[in-house]
């Protein structure tokens, strides 16, 4: 299993160090502020953007350093995603991004709340298209974790469930 951002934050949370979290709260609070795409969804407003990640390279290394950064105007919704591309230039232009698992750090959809801690699932919707024609898959993924008839799998941490996932709803 490869540990991402999200998971180092929150296991150092666990252990009792809270300075990374501080941070990821702060670097969480720096994409609020900054303004996004909007989109609707069920007559609802959302907001999706990049973020970059490459501030805690000190703390986590990874390759890919890009998040998409999806919340509803109340704030009610937050999803962060690691993004990984399918398409690079010469000029370092990437597209075509791939979403297959992301964190759900707030909910309120119906089976499907968090609060405290966030989930990591896998996407009931596989998203692959340019970024200039995400907006349609984000809704399809909204529309989807709503529906309460749609199955969230979890990732789960093998040595406690013995499993790699589990099913959430």
């Amino acid at each position: 299993m490869i540990v991402d951002l999200v998971q180092r934050v929150y296991r150092e949370k666990s252990k009792g160090n809270l300075g990374p979290i501080a941070e990821f709260n702060q670097w969480l609070e720096a994409a609020l502020t900054q303004s996004g795409t909007k989109f609707t969804s069920g007559g609802q407003n959302f907001f999706w953007k990049i973020v970059s990640s490459q501030r805690f390279n000190d703390f986590i290394s990874e390759r890919e350093t890009d998040w998409l950064f999806v919340h509803s105007d109340e704030l009610d919704f937050i999803l962060l995603a690691k993004l990984d591309f399918d398409y690079s230039n010469l000029l370092g232009e990437k597209d075509y991004p791939r979403l297959g698992s992301f964190w759900l750090l707030k909910s309120n959809f119906d089976g499907l709340y968090v609060n405290d801690e966030p989930l990591h699932i896998w996407t009931p919707y596989h998203i692959s298209t340019p970024l200039h024609r995400i907006e349609p898959d984000l809704d399809i993924l909204i529309s989807r974790l709503r529906d309460k008839n749609i199955e969230i799998i979890k990732h789960v941490d093998y040595k406690t469930f013995r499993t790699d996932s589990l099913r959430i709803r």
